[in-house]
């Protein structure tokens, strides 16, 4: 579509043509030019949560890495940049080295919480009729429907 009216403005007879031809790719620069400076800044954004979260990483996170393997961090050398992860039971002590870059997630210890199992909704006996009364009514119900079914099937 553009090109078509490229080719259109430049084969105008009057000398006004090369005027649109300009405003045309005066207006696509523009718009590449801004599309460039957003994904820019969304990449830069990106990239410095990515920073912050491998620097945040420290001794006790729960870490699980980008091949899968999960454990806890025991140590970490930012002059080579790279932690140890003990992985296994806590019997076994099997000690993995990776690069800091191949953390996928991560999790401080004092940030997961064990959820607490709810106590239960105090019912009064008022809710407990209501609630008996209920079936009661629903199994008269199925009984009736199962008794009409009877009835016409005899019928046939």
């Amino acid at each position: 579509m553009l090109f078509n009216l490229l080719s259109e403005a430049s084969n105008t007879p009057s000398g006004g043509g090369n005027y649109t031809m300009w405003i045309l790719l005066g207006v696509l620069v523009v718009i590449l030019g801004v599309m460039m400076f957003t994904s820019s800044r969304a990449n830069k954004k990106r990239q410095k949560e990515a920073e912050e979260k491998l620097n945040g990483l420290r001794v006790g996170d729960r870490v699980k890495t980008i091949g899968g393997i999960c454990g806890i961090v025991v140590e970490i050398d930012n002059d080579e940049n790279t932690f140890v992860l003990e992985t296994g039971m806590e019997n076994s002590g099997n000690f993995i080295k990776f690069d800091k870059v191949a953390v996928y997630q991560s999790s401080h210890p004092e940030d997961v919480s064990v959820a607490e199992p709810a106590e239960p909704a105090e019912v009064s006996a008022e809710e407990n009729a209501d609630a008996a009364e209920a079936a009661e009514d629903v199994s008269e119900t199925a009984e009736s429907a199962e008794t009409a079914d009877n009835a016409e099937e005899t019928q046939e």
